[in-house]
Protein backbone atom coordinates (compact mmCIF):
# COMPACT_ATOMS: atom_id res chain seq x y z
CA UNK A 1 0.00 0.00 0.00
CA UNK A 2 1.42 3.36 -1.00
CA UNK A 3 1.80 5.89 1.79
CA UNK A 4 0.86 9.54 1.43
CA UNK A 5 4.55 10.40 1.25
CA UNK A 6 5.18 8.00 -1.63
CA UNK A 7 2.10 9.30 -3.47
CA UNK A 8 3.34 12.88 -3.10
CA UNK A 9 6.75 11.82 -4.42
CA UNK A 10 5.16 10.10 -7.42
CA UNK A 11 3.12 13.22 -8.18
CA UNK A 12 6.24 15.43 -8.01
CA UNK A 13 8.16 13.12 -10.36
CA UNK A 14 5.34 13.14 -12.93
CA UNK A 15 5.05 16.91 -12.68
CA UNK A 16 8.78 17.32 -13.32
CA UNK A 17 8.59 15.06 -16.39
CA UNK A 18 5.90 17.30 -17.87
CA UNK A 19 7.52 20.59 -16.89
CA UNK A 20 11.20 19.80 -17.52
CA UNK A 21 11.02 20.37 -21.35
CA UNK A 22 9.64 23.85 -20.68
CA UNK A 23 12.38 24.62 -18.14
CA UNK A 24 15.12 23.34 -20.45
CA UNK A 25 13.64 25.32 -23.34
CA UNK A 26 13.59 28.51 -21.27
CA UNK A 27 17.25 28.00 -20.28
CA UNK A 28 18.25 27.29 -23.88
CA UNK A 29 16.45 30.28 -25.40
CA UNK A 30 17.70 32.67 -22.73
CA UNK A 31 21.29 31.46 -23.28
CA UNK A 32 20.77 32.02 -27.02
CA UNK A 33 19.98 35.65 -26.32
CA UNK A 34 16.20 35.52 -26.75
CA UNK A 35 14.13 37.91 -24.67
CA UNK A 36 12.15 36.64 -21.71
CA UNK A 37 8.67 36.81 -23.29
CA UNK A 38 9.90 35.33 -26.55
CA UNK A 39 11.68 32.52 -24.67
CA UNK A 40 8.45 31.81 -22.79
CA UNK A 41 6.45 31.68 -26.03
CA UNK A 42 9.02 29.52 -27.87
CA UNK A 43 9.25 27.06 -24.96
CA UNK A 44 5.49 26.55 -24.98
CA UNK A 45 5.54 26.02 -28.79
CA UNK A 46 7.88 23.06 -28.30
CA UNK A 47 4.94 21.05 -26.89
CA UNK A 48 3.13 21.32 -30.26
CA UNK A 49 6.19 20.35 -32.36
CA UNK A 50 7.08 23.92 -33.34
CA UNK A 51 10.70 25.04 -32.89
CA UNK A 52 12.60 28.21 -33.79
CA UNK A 53 15.49 26.85 -35.92
CA UNK A 54 17.36 30.15 -35.74
CA UNK A 55 18.28 29.35 -32.15
CA UNK A 56 20.03 26.15 -31.16
CA UNK A 57 21.96 24.73 -28.24
CA UNK A 58 21.95 21.47 -26.31
CA UNK A 59 19.19 22.64 -23.92
CA UNK A 60 16.85 23.49 -26.80
CA UNK A 61 17.70 20.22 -28.55
CA UNK A 62 16.81 18.13 -25.47
CA UNK A 63 13.64 20.17 -24.89
CA UNK A 64 12.38 19.86 -28.48
CA UNK A 65 12.64 16.04 -28.30
CA UNK A 66 11.17 15.59 -24.83
CA UNK A 67 8.33 18.15 -25.12
CA UNK A 68 6.36 16.08 -27.71
CA UNK A 69 6.70 13.02 -25.48
CA UNK A 70 5.20 14.99 -22.60
CA UNK A 71 2.40 16.15 -24.91
CA UNK A 72 1.59 12.63 -26.04
CA UNK A 73 1.67 11.38 -22.43
CA UNK A 74 -0.73 14.14 -21.41
CA UNK A 75 -3.11 13.33 -24.26
CA UNK A 76 -3.07 9.63 -23.39
CA UNK A 77 -3.75 10.45 -19.75
CA UNK A 78 -6.72 12.62 -20.71
CA UNK A 79 -8.06 9.90 -23.02
CA UNK A 80 -7.63 7.32 -20.27
CA UNK A 81 -9.61 9.47 -17.83
CA UNK A 82 -12.33 10.10 -20.42
CA UNK A 83 -12.56 6.38 -21.21
CA UNK A 84 -12.82 5.59 -17.48
CA UNK A 85 -15.62 8.13 -17.04
CA UNK A 86 -17.52 6.64 -19.97
CA UNK A 87 -17.06 3.13 -18.56
CA UNK A 88 -18.20 4.28 -15.09
CA UNK A 89 -21.27 5.98 -16.50
CA UNK A 90 -22.16 2.89 -18.51
CA UNK A 91 -21.88 0.68 -15.42
CA UNK A 92 -24.10 3.14 -13.55
CA UNK A 93 -26.89 3.41 -16.12
CA UNK A 94 -26.95 -0.38 -16.63
CA UNK A 95 -27.31 -0.90 -12.85
CA UNK A 96 -24.08 -2.88 -12.42
CA UNK A 97 -21.99 -0.22 -10.70
CA UNK A 98 -20.77 -0.53 -7.12
CA UNK A 99 -20.45 3.16 -6.25
CA UNK A 100 -17.72 3.90 -3.70
CA UNK A 101 -17.23 7.09 -1.69
CA UNK A 102 -13.82 6.85 -0.03
CA UNK A 103 -10.54 8.64 0.66
CA UNK A 104 -7.68 8.79 -1.83
CA UNK A 105 -5.60 6.30 0.16
CA UNK A 106 -8.08 3.44 -0.18
CA UNK A 107 -8.98 4.00 -3.85
CA UNK A 108 -6.27 1.86 -5.52
CA UNK A 109 -7.05 -1.22 -3.36
CA UNK A 110 -10.82 -0.88 -3.72
CA UNK A 111 -10.56 -0.34 -7.48
CA UNK A 112 -8.44 -3.47 -7.75
CA UNK A 113 -10.51 -5.70 -5.45
CA UNK A 114 -14.12 -4.73 -6.20
CA UNK A 115 -15.56 -5.53 -9.60
CA UNK A 116 -17.52 -2.82 -11.43
CA UNK A 117 -16.37 -0.28 -8.83
CA UNK A 118 -17.01 3.38 -9.61
CA UNK A 119 -15.07 5.91 -7.51
CA UNK A 120 -17.14 9.01 -6.89
CA UNK A 121 -16.40 12.25 -5.05
CA UNK A 122 -18.81 13.27 -2.24
CA UNK A 123 -19.92 16.25 -4.31
CA UNK A 124 -21.07 14.06 -7.21
CA UNK A 125 -23.80 11.72 -5.90
CA UNK A 126 -24.81 8.79 -8.09
CA UNK A 127 -28.44 8.53 -6.98
CA UNK A 128 -30.21 5.18 -7.28
CA UNK A 129 -27.10 3.00 -7.64
CA UNK A 130 -27.81 -0.59 -6.64
CA UNK A 131 -24.82 -0.89 -4.30
CA UNK A 132 -23.09 1.93 -2.42
CA UNK A 133 -20.02 1.77 -0.17
CA UNK A 134 -19.34 4.72 2.16
CA UNK A 135 -15.94 4.98 3.85
CA UNK A 136 -14.99 8.66 3.62
CA UNK A 137 -13.59 9.24 7.10
CA UNK A 138 -14.53 8.63 10.72
CA UNK A 139 -17.90 7.28 11.84
CA UNK A 140 -19.64 10.64 12.23
CA UNK A 141 -18.43 11.84 8.83
CA UNK A 142 -19.72 8.67 7.15
CA UNK A 143 -23.09 8.85 8.94
CA UNK A 144 -23.44 12.57 8.24
CA UNK A 145 -22.79 11.97 4.53
CA UNK A 146 -25.38 9.18 4.46
CA UNK A 147 -28.14 11.13 6.21
CA UNK A 148 -27.52 14.25 4.11
CA UNK A 149 -28.16 12.14 1.02
CA UNK A 150 -30.53 9.55 2.46
CA UNK A 151 -33.25 10.07 -0.14
CA UNK A 152 -30.76 9.51 -2.95
CA UNK A 153 -29.74 6.21 -1.35
CA UNK A 154 -33.23 4.95 -0.51
CA UNK A 155 -33.19 2.33 -3.30
CA UNK A 156 -29.56 1.32 -2.75
CA UNK A 157 -27.84 -1.38 -0.72
CA UNK A 158 -25.66 0.81 1.49
CA UNK A 159 -22.51 -0.56 3.14
CA UNK A 160 -21.13 1.94 5.66
CA UNK A 161 -17.87 1.72 7.60
CA UNK A 162 -18.05 2.19 11.38
CA UNK A 163 -14.88 1.95 13.48
CA UNK A 164 -15.72 3.61 16.82
CA UNK A 165 -19.49 3.04 17.07
CA UNK A 166 -20.51 -0.51 17.96
CA UNK A 167 -23.05 -1.58 15.34
CA UNK A 168 -24.36 -4.24 17.77
CA UNK A 169 -25.96 -1.42 19.78
CA UNK A 170 -27.85 0.12 16.87
CA UNK A 171 -31.58 -0.09 16.30
CA UNK A 172 -33.14 -1.71 13.24
CA UNK A 173 -31.78 -0.26 10.03
CA UNK A 174 -31.45 -1.15 6.37
CA UNK A 175 -27.82 0.01 6.25
CA UNK A 176 -25.24 -2.78 6.34
CA UNK A 177 -22.31 -1.80 8.54
CA UNK A 178 -18.76 -3.09 8.42
CA UNK A 179 -15.76 -2.58 10.68
CA UNK A 180 -12.17 -2.89 9.46
CA UNK A 181 -10.87 -4.25 12.78
CA UNK A 182 -13.64 -6.85 12.93
CA UNK A 183 -12.88 -7.90 9.36
CA UNK A 184 -9.22 -8.38 10.29
CA UNK A 185 -10.09 -10.46 13.37
CA UNK A 186 -12.70 -12.57 11.57
CA UNK A 187 -10.36 -13.25 8.64
CA UNK A 188 -7.45 -13.97 10.96
CA UNK A 189 -9.06 -16.90 12.79
CA UNK A 190 -10.16 -18.44 9.49
CA UNK A 191 -6.89 -18.04 7.62
CA UNK A 192 -4.72 -18.70 10.69
CA UNK A 193 -7.05 -21.30 12.22
CA UNK A 194 -6.12 -23.83 14.89
CA UNK A 195 -6.66 -26.98 12.81
CA UNK A 196 -2.95 -27.88 12.91
CA UNK A 197 -3.23 -28.29 16.70
CA UNK A 198 -6.33 -30.51 16.51
CA UNK A 199 -5.69 -34.21 17.14
CA UNK A 200 -8.84 -36.35 17.07
CA UNK A 201 -10.97 -35.02 19.94
CA UNK A 202 -8.24 -32.97 21.61
CA UNK A 203 -6.98 -29.40 21.16
CA UNK A 204 -4.40 -27.85 23.47
CA UNK A 205 -2.74 -24.56 22.55
CA UNK A 206 -1.29 -21.50 24.29
CA UNK A 207 -1.71 -18.15 22.55
CA UNK A 208 -0.18 -14.81 23.56
CA UNK A 209 -1.73 -11.55 22.34
CA UNK A 210 0.65 -8.59 22.68
CA UNK A 211 -1.20 -5.27 22.63
CA UNK A 212 -4.79 -4.91 23.79
CA UNK A 213 -6.14 -1.91 21.96
CA UNK A 214 -9.13 -2.37 19.64
CA UNK A 215 -7.45 -4.98 17.43
CA UNK A 216 -6.30 -7.08 20.39
CA UNK A 217 -9.79 -6.98 21.89
CA UNK A 218 -11.44 -8.04 18.63
CA UNK A 219 -8.95 -10.86 18.14
CA UNK A 220 -9.77 -12.19 21.61
CA UNK A 221 -13.54 -11.79 21.12
CA UNK A 222 -13.63 -13.55 17.75
CA UNK A 223 -11.18 -16.16 19.03
CA UNK A 224 -13.41 -17.02 21.97
CA UNK A 225 -16.49 -17.23 19.75
CA UNK A 226 -15.00 -19.15 16.82
CA UNK A 227 -12.20 -21.26 18.29
CA UNK A 228 -14.37 -24.13 19.55
CA UNK A 229 -12.82 -27.22 18.02
CA UNK A 230 -12.90 -30.28 20.26
CA UNK A 231 -14.52 -32.07 23.18
CA UNK A 232 -11.24 -32.03 25.10
CA UNK A 233 -10.11 -28.48 24.50
CA UNK A 234 -7.81 -26.09 26.31
CA UNK A 235 -7.07 -22.83 24.50
CA UNK A 236 -5.18 -20.49 26.80
CA UNK A 237 -5.30 -16.81 25.80
CA UNK A 238 -2.63 -14.72 27.54
CA UNK A 239 -3.05 -10.98 27.15
CA UNK A 240 -0.42 -8.24 27.47
CA UNK A 241 -2.06 -4.82 27.51
CA UNK A 242 -4.58 -3.00 29.65
CA UNK A 243 -8.31 -2.53 29.30
CA UNK A 244 -10.10 -2.67 32.64
CA UNK A 245 -13.65 -2.77 31.26
CA UNK A 246 -12.84 -5.70 28.97
CA UNK A 247 -11.08 -7.57 31.79
CA UNK A 248 -14.13 -7.12 34.03
CA UNK A 249 -16.34 -8.47 31.23
CA UNK A 250 -14.96 -12.00 31.69
CA UNK A 251 -14.14 -11.80 35.38
CA UNK A 252 -16.75 -14.36 36.45
CA UNK A 253 -17.60 -16.07 33.17
CA UNK A 254 -17.72 -19.85 32.73
CA UNK A 255 -16.26 -20.62 29.30
CA UNK A 256 -17.89 -24.07 29.53
CA UNK A 257 -14.77 -25.97 28.49
CA UNK A 258 -11.06 -25.86 29.30
CA UNK A 259 -10.45 -22.45 27.68
CA UNK A 260 -9.13 -19.56 29.76
CA UNK A 261 -8.09 -15.91 29.53
CA UNK A 262 -5.21 -14.53 31.63
CA UNK A 263 -4.25 -10.85 31.76
CA UNK A 264 -0.62 -9.92 32.41
CA UNK A 265 -0.77 -6.11 32.35
CA UNK A 266 1.26 -3.89 30.03
CA UNK A 267 4.83 -4.89 30.91
CA UNK A 268 5.39 -7.56 28.27
CA UNK A 269 9.14 -6.92 28.36
CA UNK A 270 9.29 -8.28 31.93
CA UNK A 271 7.82 -11.61 30.78
CA UNK A 272 9.66 -11.96 27.49
CA UNK A 273 11.66 -14.94 28.75
CA UNK A 274 8.35 -16.87 29.07
CA UNK A 275 7.22 -16.37 25.47
CA UNK A 276 9.01 -19.46 24.21
CA UNK A 277 6.42 -21.50 26.13
CA UNK A 278 3.65 -20.38 23.75
CA UNK A 279 2.52 -22.08 20.55
CA UNK A 280 1.60 -18.75 18.94
CA UNK A 281 2.36 -15.10 19.64
CA UNK A 282 0.17 -12.42 18.05
CA UNK A 283 1.63 -8.90 17.95
CA UNK A 284 -1.05 -6.29 17.26
CA UNK A 285 1.18 -3.19 17.32
CA UNK A 286 2.32 -2.19 13.86
CA UNK A 287 5.99 -1.42 13.09
CA UNK A 288 7.25 -3.08 16.28
CA UNK A 289 10.33 -4.45 14.49
CA UNK A 290 12.64 -4.43 17.50
CA UNK A 291 10.23 -6.60 19.50
CA UNK A 292 9.69 -9.00 16.58
CA UNK A 293 13.44 -9.48 16.18
CA UNK A 294 13.76 -10.20 19.90
CA UNK A 295 11.02 -12.85 19.62
CA UNK A 296 12.78 -14.45 16.65
CA UNK A 297 15.92 -14.82 18.77
CA UNK A 298 14.13 -16.21 21.83
CA UNK A 299 11.38 -18.45 20.38
CA UNK A 300 12.64 -21.39 18.37
CA UNK A 301 9.36 -23.26 17.78
CA UNK A 302 6.76 -20.54 18.26
CA UNK A 303 4.64 -19.07 15.48
CA UNK A 304 4.94 -15.28 15.49
CA UNK A 305 2.04 -13.44 13.84
CA UNK A 306 2.18 -9.67 13.49
CA UNK A 307 -0.23 -7.03 12.22
CA UNK A 308 0.73 -5.06 9.09
CA UNK A 309 -1.62 -3.32 6.67
CA UNK A 310 1.10 -2.70 4.09
CA UNK A 311 3.08 -4.61 1.49
CA UNK A 312 6.57 -4.56 3.06
CA UNK A 313 6.26 -7.95 4.73
CA UNK A 314 9.06 -8.90 7.10
CA UNK A 315 8.68 -12.64 6.39
CA UNK A 316 10.11 -11.91 2.94
CA UNK A 317 13.45 -10.82 4.40
CA UNK A 318 13.86 -12.73 7.67
CA UNK A 319 15.19 -16.27 7.57
CA UNK A 320 12.91 -19.15 8.61
CA UNK A 321 9.18 -19.68 8.49
CA UNK A 322 8.08 -18.58 11.96
CA UNK A 323 6.99 -15.06 10.98
CA UNK A 324 3.53 -14.44 9.49
CA UNK A 325 1.78 -11.13 8.78
CA UNK A 326 -1.95 -10.46 8.82
CA UNK A 327 -4.29 -7.52 8.23
CA UNK A 328 -3.02 -6.24 4.86
CA UNK A 329 -5.57 -3.97 3.18
CA UNK A 330 -5.30 -5.99 -0.01
CA UNK A 331 -6.82 -8.98 1.78
CA UNK A 332 -9.24 -7.03 3.99
CA UNK A 333 -10.83 -4.45 1.68
CA UNK A 334 -12.38 -6.95 -0.70
CA UNK A 335 -15.88 -7.23 -2.12
CA UNK A 336 -16.45 -10.44 -0.17
CA UNK A 337 -15.48 -8.85 3.16
CA UNK A 338 -17.12 -5.44 2.80
CA UNK A 339 -20.38 -6.61 1.27
CA UNK A 340 -20.30 -10.00 3.11
CA UNK A 341 -22.78 -11.37 0.61
CA UNK A 342 -22.15 -15.06 1.33
CA UNK A 343 -22.05 -14.60 5.11
CA UNK A 344 -25.01 -12.21 5.10
CA UNK A 345 -27.07 -14.54 2.91
CA UNK A 346 -26.43 -17.42 5.32
CA UNK A 347 -27.42 -15.24 8.29
CA UNK A 348 -30.53 -14.04 6.46
CA UNK A 349 -31.51 -17.63 5.60
CA UNK A 350 -31.14 -18.60 9.26
CA UNK A 351 -33.24 -15.67 10.45
CA UNK A 352 -35.86 -16.33 7.77
CA UNK A 353 -36.27 -19.99 8.72
CA UNK A 354 -36.66 -19.15 12.41
CA UNK A 355 -39.11 -16.35 11.72
CA UNK A 356 -41.19 -18.57 9.48
CA UNK A 357 -41.36 -21.21 12.20
CA UNK A 358 -41.74 -19.10 15.34
CA UNK A 359 -43.27 -15.74 14.32
CA UNK A 360 -47.04 -15.74 14.83
CA UNK A 361 -47.82 -12.95 12.35
CA UNK A 362 -45.43 -14.16 9.63
CA UNK A 363 -46.50 -12.84 6.21
CA UNK A 364 -46.49 -15.82 3.82
CA UNK A 365 -47.73 -13.78 0.85
CA UNK A 366 -44.27 -12.41 -0.01
CA UNK A 367 -41.67 -14.20 -2.09
CA UNK A 368 -38.83 -15.79 -0.13
CA UNK A 369 -36.28 -13.15 -1.16
CA UNK A 370 -38.59 -10.23 -0.34
CA UNK A 371 -39.45 -11.85 3.00
CA UNK A 372 -35.78 -12.44 3.81
CA UNK A 373 -34.88 -8.81 3.10
CA UNK A 374 -37.90 -7.44 4.93
CA UNK A 375 -37.29 -9.55 8.03
CA UNK A 376 -33.58 -8.70 8.01
CA UNK A 377 -34.17 -4.94 7.78
CA UNK A 378 -36.42 -5.14 10.85
CA UNK A 379 -33.65 -6.59 13.04
CA UNK A 380 -31.58 -4.49 15.41
CA UNK A 381 -27.78 -4.57 15.25
CA UNK A 382 -27.36 -7.22 17.95
CA UNK A 383 -29.80 -9.71 16.41
CA UNK A 384 -28.24 -9.29 12.97
CA UNK A 385 -24.81 -9.85 14.49
CA UNK A 386 -26.07 -12.94 16.31
CA UNK A 387 -27.24 -14.53 13.06
CA UNK A 388 -24.00 -13.58 11.33
CA UNK A 389 -21.96 -15.05 14.20
CA UNK A 390 -23.80 -18.37 13.82
CA UNK A 391 -23.10 -18.34 10.09
CA UNK A 392 -19.47 -17.33 10.69
CA UNK A 393 -18.76 -20.20 13.08
CA UNK A 394 -20.39 -22.62 10.64
CA UNK A 395 -17.39 -22.09 8.34
CA UNK A 396 -15.09 -23.21 11.17
CA UNK A 397 -17.41 -26.16 11.88
CA UNK A 398 -17.18 -27.31 8.27
CA UNK A 399 -13.36 -27.05 8.31
CA UNK A 400 -13.23 -29.21 11.45
CA UNK A 401 -15.57 -31.84 9.98
CA UNK A 402 -13.57 -31.98 6.74
CA UNK A 403 -10.33 -32.49 8.68
CA UNK A 404 -12.01 -35.33 10.56
CA UNK A 405 -12.93 -36.94 7.24
CA UNK A 406 -16.66 -36.29 7.44
CA UNK A 407 -18.02 -36.31 3.91
CA UNK A 408 -21.76 -36.26 4.39
CA UNK A 409 -24.18 -34.78 6.93
CA UNK A 410 -24.90 -38.04 8.76
CA UNK A 411 -23.85 -37.92 12.40
CA UNK A 412 -23.89 -40.43 15.20
CA UNK A 413 -25.76 -39.59 18.40
CA UNK A 414 -22.43 -38.84 20.12
CA UNK A 415 -21.32 -36.53 17.30
CA UNK A 416 -24.69 -34.82 17.30
CA UNK A 417 -24.47 -34.15 21.02
CA UNK A 418 -20.95 -32.70 20.74
CA UNK A 419 -21.84 -30.46 17.79
CA UNK A 420 -24.89 -29.20 19.68
CA UNK A 421 -22.79 -28.48 22.75
CA UNK A 422 -20.19 -26.61 20.69
CA UNK A 423 -22.94 -24.51 19.12
CA UNK A 424 -24.35 -23.72 22.56
CA UNK A 425 -20.91 -22.70 23.86
CA UNK A 426 -20.50 -20.41 20.83
CA UNK A 427 -23.95 -18.89 21.37
CA UNK A 428 -23.24 -18.25 25.06
CA UNK A 429 -19.85 -16.68 24.35
CA UNK A 430 -21.34 -14.39 21.75
CA UNK A 431 -23.77 -13.14 24.38
CA UNK A 432 -21.06 -12.84 27.03
CA UNK A 433 -18.87 -10.76 24.68
CA UNK A 434 -21.85 -8.46 24.16
CA UNK A 435 -22.41 -7.95 27.90
CA UNK A 436 -25.26 -10.42 28.45
CA UNK A 437 -25.45 -12.32 31.73
CA UNK A 438 -27.35 -15.25 33.20
CA UNK A 439 -30.09 -14.61 35.73
CA UNK A 440 -33.18 -16.70 36.47
CA UNK A 441 -36.41 -15.14 35.23
CA UNK A 442 -39.90 -16.26 36.14
CA UNK A 443 -42.21 -15.51 33.21
CA UNK A 444 -39.83 -14.99 30.25
CA UNK A 445 -36.65 -16.54 28.87
CA UNK A 446 -34.82 -13.27 28.33
CA UNK A 447 -34.82 -9.52 28.94
CA UNK A 448 -33.23 -7.73 25.99
CA UNK A 449 -33.06 -4.32 27.66
CA UNK A 450 -31.24 -5.70 30.70
CA UNK A 451 -29.29 -8.22 28.58
CA UNK A 452 -30.35 -11.20 30.67
CA UNK A 453 -30.97 -14.71 29.34
CA UNK A 454 -31.93 -17.86 31.23
CA UNK A 455 -30.12 -20.16 28.78
CA UNK A 456 -26.62 -18.80 29.44
CA UNK A 457 -25.77 -21.95 31.38
CA UNK A 458 -23.77 -25.13 30.62
CA UNK A 459 -25.22 -27.37 27.93
CA UNK A 460 -25.74 -30.21 30.41
CA UNK A 461 -27.98 -27.97 32.56
CA UNK A 462 -30.28 -27.09 29.66
CA UNK A 463 -33.75 -28.45 29.17
CA UNK A 464 -34.04 -31.07 26.41
CA UNK A 465 -36.20 -28.77 24.27
CA UNK A 466 -33.52 -26.06 24.42
CA UNK A 467 -30.75 -28.51 23.53
CA UNK A 468 -32.69 -29.51 20.43
CA UNK A 469 -32.67 -25.88 19.29
CA UNK A 470 -28.88 -25.95 19.08
CA UNK A 471 -29.03 -29.02 16.85
CA UNK A 472 -31.83 -27.40 14.86
CA UNK A 473 -29.55 -24.41 14.18
CA UNK A 474 -26.85 -26.72 12.84
CA UNK A 475 -29.32 -28.57 10.59
CA UNK A 476 -30.58 -25.28 9.17
CA UNK A 477 -27.06 -24.08 8.45
CA UNK A 478 -26.15 -27.46 6.91
CA UNK A 479 -29.17 -27.15 4.66
CA UNK A 480 -27.90 -23.86 3.22
CA UNK A 481 -24.17 -24.65 3.35
CA UNK A 482 -23.29 -28.31 3.83
CA UNK A 483 -20.20 -30.48 3.52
Amino acid sequence: MKTRGSKALTFCVKLMLYVSPFILGMIGYLLAGTGLLQALYSSIRLYVLECDDANWNVFIEIARWTAPLATVSGILLVLKNVAQRIKDFWLYITGRAIVIYCGEEERPILKKNIRNSVMVSPENIYAGAKDVIIMLGDDLENLDFYYRNERKFENSNVYLRLEQIDSFLLKEHKIKFFNETELIARNYWKECNLLKYLEKDTLKVKIAIIGFEQLGQKLLSFGLINNIYAKNQSVEYHIWGKNTSYENLFANIDFMNGDSVTYHGEDWDKDIDKFEEYDRIIVTQEQNIEFLQMLLYLCDDTEIHYYSNGEALLENIFDGDKLHSFGAWDGIYTEKNIMSQELCRLGMELNYSYSKLYTEDYDDTMSKMDAMNSLWDKLDGFTKASNLAAADYHEIRLMILRKQGKKEAAFTETEQEWLSKAEHIRWCRFHFVNHWVYKPLTDVRSDRKKRIHTCLIPFESMKEEDRKKDWDTILRLMKYRSL
